[in-house]
């Protein structure tokens, strides 16, 4: 499983945690507690990880209001670049084996 590294201010975390918490469904659960026992402090600042799937579980469910757009946004680029990025190299491994068969 592999993690996406976030910063947020306190009060957008705390926003995130509490549109998760509202969900209540059990994979909601699990990521909220994920959130509160991951995350780490500097001041007013949050850093977590959260898991690709976590992540595209939260995209797919949250609404972009206000308080969760930022960090939605901040999700949805990371996985977007870290798609393209498999895309690329998928690719790439490709044309190595159409090179080694011709």
């Amino acid at each position: 499983m592999t993690g996406l590294t976030l910063e947020a201010s306190g009060v957008a975390f705390y926003d995130l945690r509490t549109a998760v918490a509202m969900l209540s469904d059990e994979a909601s659960r699990r990521i909220n507690s994920r959130l509160t026992m991951g995350a780490h402090w500097s001041g007013n600042t949050a850093k977590f990880v959260i898991s690709e799937e976590d992540a595209r579980t939260l995209l797919d469910s949250l609404p972009a209001n206000p308080s969760t757009r930022a960090i939605l946004a901040q999700l949805a680029e990371m996985l977007s670049l870290r798609d393209a990025h498999k895309h690329r190299h998928e690719a790439g491994i490709r044309w190595q084996q159409q090179m080694a068969e011709a």
